[in-house]
């Protein structure tokens, strides 16, 4: 089983992704309106990295800091997350040729990471820090939908 750090580790690291595949996808595309969409899904997967970051401090700092064989995990699970489709860590969006490929990964991407947050539920006990969960949760369901109501812009009647 993980530690709560190691799965927080991997939030984060969601996060980061999530962020750096919107701001890649935006200099590909030439629609504006699609551009800001994507930069404020970009900008909202930085709030989470950062909510995310500050639960894992008030998390060391309520049980003190790991011991070295919890880092060694955590490194070892960020190595599995990262070869993961799900991390967007191997995604490039320059590797498709149309926004509608870029959509799609996106998509994708939104799914499995409410999927791991969803699993990630099952660690917290703190009731504020589930409902923060929570929003996120809510927050990255909207970003599928969104995502999905651009998607059909590009889909033929």
């Amino acid at each position: 089983m993980f530690s709560f750090a190691e799965v927080l580790d991997m939030a984060i690291r969601l996060e980061k992704n999530g962020e750096r595949y919107y701001r890649n996808a935006v200099e590909q595309l030439q629609n504006p309106e699609l551009c800001h969409v994507l930069l404020r899904l970009a900008e909202d997967e930085v709030e989470h990295r950062d909510w995310f970051m500050e639960l894992k401090q008030a998390h060391f700092e309520a049980t003190g800091p790991p011991d070295p064989l919890e880092i060694e995990a955590g490194e070892l699970l960020q190595g599995i997350v990262g070869s993961q489709t799900f991390s967007l860590d191997e995604v490039d969006p320059r590797e498709f040729d149309t926004p509608e490929g870029i959509l799609l990964a996106a998509v994708g991407f939104e799914k499995d990471t409410i999927l791991f947050y969803e699993f990630l539920q099952s660690f917290v006990t703190d009731p504020e820090t589930l409902e923060n969960l929570r929003m996120i949760i809510e927050e990255e369901n909207e970003h599928v939908k969104i995502l999905e109501e651009q998607l059909q812009e590009y889909v033929a009647p």
